[in-house]
């Protein structure tokens, strides 16, 4: 048997197929193989560089403030560098320290909930240009907060509300991003720059610690590490206001000329065919749109059976990338470093990690498909947490530990006691003098040495797997008619789970122990690799069109089968046959 998709391989078993109709097949698909289908190669390799490089500096911001907010909080605590009168505040509450790392988080969910009513409406393109124009005014509000004329209350407003507004460009940016990318880049490398936009968070972060760590000892100069993203700010609002719409966004609000005139800045030789294709897709996600305005007809259209399962594999995804202890692990890696005296510069160094693992999978994603990069990441994960919890069955000595004895008869032998300490803190009375900590850590010994060696496999694991293939599919395999609200949908589970692990993990680790914490973080992980085989789709080479085609008929194909490019029929699934690749 042959059809428009290769030819399909009989068996006694594979009757079933002999029913099976091309011609249900979208327009889209019927075209993969027509003698007027573009090159997979035919694009402007320009013009595919500015679609994403723009957009990914908003990505690149995002991490740059993760970054550089660690280093501006230590500096802020300082009677010497932080160039404030009101240092004692924030050095004396660890509420406040914790406010002005999270509030930028807080932000970033907002600008997530917010792109849900208006994203359709705003466009990928012009919320990639508002939360350009928030990050501006963002940073110089935390810059400016620390004039040294301001009083402590002015200065603390300032540099919160200036952190509040940055996250909420934070959420526009993480919303904005991949959809646009998603929606421009060609089939043949959609992978490749949508991966590459997680690997400018990671090389955000890098620059953010590493410009931290050189302000580190100027006065004021945590002023100066946050005026550093106004400059990528303006840069991002200069390129996203050269760059035009999303093409599908415009076929979605009927501006077909618009739309068409988009695809061709990155694909100049696009065959009318193929756009005529595109327009049909978008007519009837705008009939659909048409027909269900209301926030109620919203949320039936998200979980109406042909739309359900995408949602489920996008938002289950992101789900599993934060309950599966992402953020509580990268938690524990900044004790561990502190535990043998890498604190400072060990973050720089997994930043450099995480982005050399991130680039790894950024330049593979479309040789190997998204899913075979998921099963690696998360069985390197799973490995990794398995081999935490039993290291953390044993005894575990910390710097705490360490640093809380006072005497030389009390210091643990898993530490080590100076004997040119300024004097035994026992006696001397000096208990608030930071430099009289004669009980220190001893460095690296077995139990560690197997502990860092299990965090960098995880870190390794989710860089190549979680980190970047989540966001490629959330921009892939929502339906262009509720694209923007599913995305938002996404966007906002991934901080909201991020937020919530981030601040059970000590109640974990206090209630149950470190070691049932992360067991119980593998157990999780081996349903969420089950989870990945059941609901995940292979969207590898194929058109966003294709993709959204594969849910809609998803009664005849099921969802395990898409692999490689390969859909397999739901009754066999050796047996199967490939789908061309098509623009």
């Amino acid at each position: 048997m042959k059809g428009k998709y290769g030819s399909i391989p009989q068996s006694q078993d594979d009757k079933t197929l002999d029913n099976y109709d091309d011609s249900e097949a979208s327009p889209i698909l019927a075209n993969s193989n027509s003698n007027n289908t573009l090159d997979p190669n035919d694009y402007s390799r320009i013009g595919a560089f500015m679609i994403f490089f723009f957009p990914a500096l908003g990505g690149l911001l995002f991490g740059y403030d993760i970054g550089g907010t660690s280093a501006v909080v230590s500096q802020l605590k300082s009677a010497n560098y932080s160039g404030v009168s009101w240092y004692d505040n924030v050095a004396d509450s660890s509420v406040l320290q914790g406010v002005i790392t999270s509030i930028g988080m807080f932000g970033a969910m907002l600008g997530s909930m917010t792109c849900f009513s208006i994203a359709d409406d705003l466009g990928r393109r012009r919320s990639l240009l508002l939360a350009s124009f928030l990050f501006i005014f963002g940073s110089l509000f935390e810059a400016f907060s620390g004039k040294s004329t301001y009083s402590a209350k002015k200065g603390i407003i300032l540099l919160l509300v200036g952190r509040l507004i940055y996250g909420y460009g934070c959420g526009f940016a993480m919303h904005g991003a991949p959809a646009y990318i998603g929606e421009m880049a060609p089939p043949a490398i959609r992978g490749l720059l949508v991966s590459l936009k997680e690997a400018f968070i990671v090389l955000g972060m890098v620059l953010g610690y590493s410009i931290g760590y050189a302000y580190a000892h100027t006065v004021g100069g945590w002023r100066y590490t946050y005026f550093w993203s106004c400059p990528f700010a303006v840069a991002m609002f200069l390129g996203m206001f050269y760059l035009p719409y999303s093409a599908r966004w415009l076929a979605l609000k009927g501006r077909v000329l618009e739309a068409r005139e988009s695809l061709r800045f990155v694909l100049p030789n696009l065959p009318e065919s193929e756009a005529e294709a595109m327009q049909e897709v978008a007519n009837k996600a705008a009939e659909a749109q048409e027909q269900n305005k209301s926030m109620a007809g919203d949320w039936k259209r998200l979980t109406s059976p042909t739309i359900l399962p995408a949602m489920v594999a996008g938002v289950g995804l992101v789900f599993l990338q934060q309950v599966t202890g992402q953020p509580s692990v990268l938690y524990y890696a900044d004790s561990i470093f502190e535990d043998v005296g890498l604190d400072t510069v060990a973050s720089i160094g997994v930043s450099v990690f995480k982005l050399v693992a991130t680039l790894f999978a950024t330049v593979t994603v479309d040789n190997y498909g998204r899913k075979l990069l998921l099963y690696i990441g998360c069985s390197l994960m799973l490995l990794a947490l398995m081999i935490l919890g039993t290291a953390f069955l044993f005894p575990y000595t910390s710097a705490s530990d360490c640093e809380s004895e006072l005497s030389s008869d009390t210091c643990p032998s898993t530490c080590v006691w100076s004997d040119t300490c300024l004097s035994d803190c026992s006696s001397s009375g000096y208990y608030d003098d930071t430099s009289c900590v004669c009980c220190g850590v001893s460095g690296i010994n077995t139990q560690k040495a197997v502990i860092l060696t299990a965090l960098f496999i995880y870190i390794g694991g989710y860089q190549v797997g979680f980190g970047p293939i989540s966001w490629l599919l959330i921009s892939e395999i929502f339906p262009l008619e509720v694209r923007g609200k599913a995305v938002s949908i996404a966007v906002v589970t991934n901080f909201f789970w991020n937020t919530i692990m981030t601040f059970f993990f000590p109640v974990e680790l206090e209630t149950i122990g470190t070691a049932a914490t992360f067991y119980v973080y593998g157990i999780i992980l081996a349903f969420g690799i089950y989870f990945i085989y059941l609901k995940v789709p292979e969207t590898k080479g194929l058109s966003l069109e294709e993709i959204e085609d594969f849910f809609l008929r998803s009664s005849k194909v099921t969802i395990r089968n898409v692999t490689n490019g390969v859909r397999s029929t739901p009754y066999r699934e050796k047996e199967s046959f490939r789908v061309s690749a098509a623009i």
